[in-house]
Parts: C-alpha cells; structure tokens; sequence
C-alpha cells in the first residue's frame, strides 16, 4: 500500500476544530495514492454523515438498548451501551442461564466483571486500559486532534458491498488501528484491530450496520464483533436516550475495589 501524507499531530485546538483547522494544512499524494481520499475529506464527511459536530457535542450522554446474540452456543439476552462524556462507557449484557457481564471504564479504572464467575473479574492495566480508554472517549467517533494523531487512506476498495476508502489510523494514546468508511454515505463501517481481552491478544473486527437517526445524530443499530475471524456476536438496538444517564451508572463495582491496590485509591475517591 501507498498512503497519502499521514495526518500531522496538531495538537489541542479545542472541541470540534478537525473539520475547519485541517484545512490549513497541506496534504499531498505519494508515490501510487491516486485515487485514494485525503484524510480531512474522509473525517469531514463521516462528521457531517452522523449529524454534524454541534450536533454530537450537544449529547452529553447516551443509553442504547436492545438485544445480543452468541452465535457459537446459540445464547441471546439484553444489552445496555452508555457513554457520558468525556470518557465513560458501560457495557452490560444479561442472559437469562449465565447471568450478567460489565465491561466499563469511568475515567478511573477499567474493568470486566460476570456476575456467574465473580472470581474472574479483572482490572485492567497497561495496554488493555489504554484500549478500554480509548473506546470509552465520547468524541473518539469525531476524530478530532485531541484523539488522533496520524491518519492514512488507502483505496478506494470493497469491503461487504461497500466501496470503501481504507484508513490507518494512529491513536494519541499510541493504539493503531484500521477504520474503513463508506465512500457514498460517508459513515463509518467497521474497524479492525488487536485487542486484549480475557484470552489475550486478540484481532478484531467491529462491523456496524443499519444507521438509523436519532434525535439530531445517525446511529449504528446493528453491531457485529468478530474475533479471529469468527463471529463472536451481534448486537441489535433499538433505542437511542440521550442526556438521562445518571453518573453513578459508572461507580466502580465493589468486586473491581477488591482487586485495586490502597494505593491506587478508595472507594470514598471514586472519581465519576
């Protein structure tokens, strides 16, 4: 593959500023490139695809509902997804035989708990924070400065069904990734990257689908994670509330407390 220039590092603008500021920099082709979208034209177009940045930054949290399926032991049950700026995110899936699992970070600490196997709960640290840190930032889908630090297109290319301009992204935080964004609606279709998770190092595939409007945003209403090419399972919601998270949802659960050092803090400094 030959890129296009990668995005420069540009420091704190301030909220917002990618759309407008990026268009002060120079962006050129190299080498075999023709064809292939700048950065700032694939970010401007993917912003304006979900509603706009006013429209975003207007949401100071979400809660999504609707329901998850397991293909590989044919399970079903709920799920939640909340997010309240500027990084927290909850995930909470309940089933009926097995009982409920969190993953969530509340700007504190990460961490995975499943009510059917307490003794598993883990606090994550090192990469695997940075991971769980990155994802829960609110305006991570705005690829603004703040979060991103270089970006690289590649196509355009097919990626199911959809022509599509393939980006490499590099994180602040130092996680890379690759996102792959619809040439005709602007919006984003999936993301591939290495994850840690409860098996270890893991290749992802997070594919989103079925964007529907919500309020003043689009929204993906049918999510796909893949993990070593097979699919792990399928998120379907239906509903989108926006600004009624309360942010006690984020409070660190006591099984995570009793995995976390005195030293790095008491549950009466919880930080949410």
């Amino acid at each position: 593959d030959t890129p296009t220039r990668p995005w420069p590092r540009m420091g704190a603008i301030g909220m917002g500023a990618v759309p407008l500021v990026v268009l002060l920099f120079e962006f050129w082709p190299r080498g075999s490139a023709r064809g292939s979208d700048r950065p700032e034209d694939v970010v401007r177009r993917h912003v304006e695809a979900i509603g706009g940045t006013a429209a975003f930054k207007a949401i100071q949290s979400f809660r999504a509902t609707g329901t998850i399926r397991r293909p590989l032991d044919n399970s079903s049950g709920t799920i939640e997804w909340l997010a309240a700026r500027p990084d927290k995110a909850l995930w909470r899936a309940s089933f009926p035989a097995t009982g409920t699992i969190e993953d969530g970070f509340n700007g504190q600490f990460a961490w995975y708990v499943d009510s059917a196997k307490p003794a598993d709960a883990s606090h994550w640290t090192g990469r695997a924070y940075r991971e769980r840190a990155d994802g829960a930032w609110f305006d991570g889908t705005l690829l603004e400065s703040d979060f991103m630090k270089e970006m690289s297109t590649f196509g355009p290319e097919t990626f199911d069904g959809h022509r599509v301009s393939r980006a490499r992204i590099t994180l602040v935080s130092g996680i890379e990734q690759t996102e792959f964004f619809d040439l005709e609606s602007g919006l984003r279709v999936a993301t591939d990257a290495t994850r840690i998770g409860r098996s270890g190092t893991q290749l992802t595939r997070t594919v989103f689908r079925d964007y529907k409007q919500f309020g003043r945003v689009m929204m993906p209403t049918t999510i796909e994670l893949w993990i070593g090419g097979a699919l792990d399972h399928v998120t379907t919601l239906t509903s989108y509330e926006f600004n009624t998270v309360p942010r006690s949802v984020f409070n660190t659960p006591q099984a995570i407390w009793n995995l976390i050092p005195p030293n790095e803090g008491r549950p009466d400094q919880e930080r949410v």
